[in-house]
C-alpha cells in the first residue's frame, strides 16, 4: 500500500458513514473491478440496475475503467443525505464521485465518453454463478449441484417475523422496556455457562446474549469440568458452542462427547445437571451434534435421534422457511 494513511482514512470514513446510517448499500472494489463489484451489488436484488456514467473517471480505457483491480468502495447514498456524505469525505480528506443512480431496468448500462454499454444483470448472474456450480459438481452428489444452479433464482427470500412484545402485541419500545439492559452491572442470580472444547467458537457472542437475557454468564471450559474445578451445580443454562471442535465434519463431535463419556466427573456433573428440573440446555452446529452424540436430545425415545448425511453428502447452508406451532417450550413459546 503506498499510502497507509490515506487508506486508513478511507476506511475511517466509511465507518463513519456506516455508523450514521447515510449508507444504504456498499460494495468493496477489489477482484474483478468496479463492473463486478457493480454487478454483484445488484445480484442481491431480483428487480431493478443500475445507470452508470464514467465520464469523471481519469481513465480513457474503458476497460481499465471498469476492470482495474485498485482498492475503492462503492456506497450509495439516498439525495437527502447527500451534504452529510460530502461533509464527512471532506473532512476525511477522502476523494469521491457520484457514478450512477438505481434505475428499474433489470440492467447495468454504463455511459462513457458517448456510448453505452448494456450488461444483463440476471444472463451475468448465471454466468457468475456457473463457475460454482461446476465447482460444486465435483463436491457433491445425486445432482444437488445441478439443482441448485437451476433453483437459486426462482426461491425469493419472504419473511414473516412477528416483532412481538412479551404480550402478543407488536412491540415498538426499547429493550428496556423487554427487561434487556447491556448496560446492567447487577448480578441477575440466575447462572448459565458456556460450554467449551477446544476449537470451539462464536462463545462471547452466545455469552453476550446470554448476558442480555438476564443470566449471570460463567465460561466453562472441558478442562474445568474433567477436573472438576466446575460441577455445574449452580447453573440454570448451558449452551455448547458450536465451531471446529475435533475437525468440521459430520460427527466430529464424537470426540468432544468422548471427554464427557470417559471422564467421571465431567460425566457426573452433566449428570447431575439433567437431574434437576431447573435446568435448560442449548446446542449450537458443533455443540448440537455433541448433545445428539450424548443422547439429550430425545433421551426418553426408544428411537433416539441421529444425524445423517444429507442427499448432497456436503455442508449446506441455505435460508430454511420454519413454521413453528403452538407448543409450550420456553425458547419458541412466544414465536407460534
Amino acid at each position: 500500500m503506498a499510502n497507509p494513511e490515506y487508506f486508513r482514512d478511507a476506511f475511517n470514513a466509511v465507518q463513519q458513514l456506516v455508523k450514521e446510517g447515510l449508507v444504504l448499500a456498499g460494495h468493496d472494489i477489489s477482484a474483478g473491478g468496479l463492473i463486478t463489484c457493480l454487478l454483484e451489488m445488484c445480484f442481491a436484488n431480483t428487480e431493478g440496475g443500475l445507470d452508470i456514467n464514467l465520464d469523471g473517471f481519469g481513465s480513457s480505457d474503458l476497460i481499465h475503467a471498469l476492470f482495474a483491480e485498485n482498492p475503492g468502495v462503492v456506497v450509495q447514498v439516498a439525495d437527502k443525505d447527500k451534504e452529510a456524505f460530502e461533509d464527512i469525505m471532506g473532512e476525511a480528506g477522502v476523494a469521491y464521485m457520484a457514478i450512477g443512480r438505481p434505475s428499474e431496468e433489470r440492467q447495468i448500462m454504463v455511459e462513457k465518453d458517448g456510448k453505452t454499454y448494456q450488461f444483463l444483470i440476471d444472463y451475468l448472474r448465471d454466468v457468475w454463478y456457473a463457475t460454482s456450480c461446476e465447482l460444486d459438481e465435483k463436491q457433491s452428489m445425486n445432482g444437488r449441484a445441478r439443482l441448485r444452479f437451476e433453483n437459486y433464482k426462482q426461491q425469493p427470500l419472504t419473511l414473516d417475523i412477528k416483532h412481538n412484545s412479551l404480550d402478543g402485541k407488536p412491540f415498538a419500545g426499547t429493550f428496556a422496556q423487554l427487561g434487556i439492559d447491556p448496560d446492567r452491572r447487577t448480578p441477575s442470580g440466575v447462572k448459565a455457562a458456556i460450554i467449551r472444547e477446544k476449537g470451539t467458537n462464536g462463545e462471547r457472542e452466545m455469552a453476550y446474549a446470554l448476558y442480555l437475557a438476564g443470566f449471570d454468564v460463567k465460561d466453562v471450559m472441558m478442562t474445568d469440568l474433567i477436573t472438576g474445578r466446575e460441577t455445574l451445580d449452580d447453573i440454570n443454562m448451558i449452551v455448547f458452542c458450536g465451531g471446529f471442535s475435533n475437525s468440521d465434519v459430520l460427527g466430529s463431535a464424537k470426540g468432544w462427547a468422548g471427554a464427557f463419556l470417559f471422564n467421571p466427573k465431567a460425566k457426573a456433573a452433566l449428570d447431575r445437571f439433567y437431574a434437576r428440573h431447573d435446568t435448560l440446555s442449548l446446542g449450537v452446529c458443533n455443540g448440537c451434534q455433541l448433545m445428539i452424540e450424548l443422547g439429550l436430545i430425545n433421551p426418553d425415545h426408544t428411537e433416539r435421534a441421529r444425524m445423517l448425511h444429507n442427499d448432497s453428502h456436503k455442508f449446506e447452508s441455505a435460508f430454511v422457511g420454519v413454521q413453528v406451532p403452538q407448543n409450550e417450550s420456553v425458547m419458541f413459546g412466544s414465536l407460534s
